[in-house]
């Protein structure tokens, strides 16, 4: 069912922003941790918890994907599996608490 109700569709529960900007653009699609309530208590955190906290996150990223590239090299694909997954959440969770967006565009939005 597709609702329409001031530049927003609602589709079966979920609110999709229709004014002109695609899907895969939007920032809660390319990350969805955006989503969670608590992804704002990340973002309030003092500015010298949230550089720490990042840079551990990126060292956790640059790590699971040495981890997941060395598993596909020698075919182990589940492990491999899990490494990427592990990158790419660290990726997500990083980027939450960054100081703004690469767009410009005020955090949280």
């Amino acid at each position: 069912m597709v609702e329409s109700t001031g530049g927003l569709e609602v589709i079966e529960g979920e609110v999709a922003a229709s004014a002109g900007v695609s899907r895969s653009n939007r920032a809660e699609v390319r990350n969805p941790l955006l989503m969670l309530v608590s992804a704002e208590l990340l973002q309030a955190l003092p500015k010298d918890s949230r550089d720490a906290l990042r840079a551990l996150l990126m060292d956790l990223r640059r790590s699971a994907h040495e981890k997941a590239e060395h598993s596909w090299k020698t075919r182990k694909g589940p492990l491999a599996l899990y490494w990427r997954c592990v990158a790419v959440y660290a990726g997500h969770i990083s980027r939450l608490l960054r100081d703004q967006p690469r767009n410009g565009a005020p955090r949280g939005g």
